[in-house]
């Protein structure tokens, strides 16, 4: 019943003149697309030099495979551990790297966390080791996959660090002072 309907208007419409009430109505949508592809087609054609110089300026970005055992390892090892420490094991000096509940390790954020605190880690390193410790990117990861995850560090503890370290481990809280580090590498460098 629609289509009869519908064809019926339709034949009135045509059969009373209306045929040009029609044409212009389709020429009216016609001026109106026309219109719109001008406007939009010079958008579109500059839009995909763009896309396409964006996708052959990135890279991949590697990603190392994270060994918490090993950045358990690393911590004690590196002397990380003097400094810093996780669950409550390890010294005062800087803040302690106890990891938050999270599903995933992010890596960035960790290696920002050390960019922070670099100049006051150096000076640290200096003084309590006599060298800055040195890590391969490798390294890092693994450390930052053991500092980032809470399941990693589950069961860290003393019997983790050699006796003769933990006679080593710094128990002043330098990281709680108002402008550290910079307090803390000026009155290093001062000595």
């Amino acid at each position: 019943m629609p289509t009869d309907v519908f064809r019926t208007t339709f034949e009135h419409t045509i059969k009373t003149g209306g045929w040009r009430t029609i044409l212009a109505m389709i020429g009216f949508f016609c001026a109106v697309l026309l219109v719109c592809v001008l406007i939009l087609a010079p958008q579109l054609v500059m839009a995909q030099p763009q896309a396409a110089s964006a996708a052959t300026t990135q890279k991949p970005l590697a990603i190392p495979v994270i060994d918490t055992v090993k950045g358990r390892d690393l911590f004690v090892s590196r002397g990380c551990v003097l400094c810093h420490s996780v669950n409550g094991v390890g010294g005062l000096a800087a803040p302690p790297l106890d990891a938050q509940d999270s599903a995933e390790i992010d890596l960035m954020t960790f290696v920002a966390r050390m960019w922070r605190g670099a100049p006051a880690m150096i000076e640290l390193q200096n003084l309590e080791l006599g060298y800055f410790v040195d890590l391969t990117a490798q390294e890092i990861a693994d450390l930052g996959g053991f500092v980032m995850d809470k399941q990693a560090q589950e069961d860290f503890s003393e019997a983790y660090v050699p006796e003769p370290m933990r006679l080593w481990m710094l128990d002043e809280p330098y990281w709680e002072g108002d402008r550290w580090p910079e307090d803390f590498i000026e009155g290093f460098r001062a000595l």
